[in-house]
């Protein structure tokens, strides 16, 4: 049995990290979309994907504040790939 919806609380994943997955939370933009691509995948739902990806842009704000936009145009392009 796997349930239809999940919704995972990214935000607090992403700052506290997951002791499960034994990950760390986020401190750059790359681990912030590093730590959503791994938990995507470990949703657990029919699809074995979540149905709902989070308001991406209210949580990665806290992670790029040091970054051009150049360079978060480039990492969020490869991030949706």
């Amino acid at each position: 049995y796997k349930p239809r919806y999940v919704l995972p609380d990214y935000a607090r994943f992403l700052a506290n990290g997951s002791e499960w997955l034994e990950l760390e939370g986020a401190k750059d933009l790359d681990d912030a979309l590093s730590l959503l691509t791994i938990l995507y995948h470990h949703v657990p739902s029919v699809t074995s994907m979540p149905v709902y990806l989070g308001q991406l842009d209210a949580l990665l704000q806290p992670y790029v504040r040091i970054l051009t936009q150049d360079e978060i145009d480039i990492r969020i392009k490869r991030f949706g790939r």
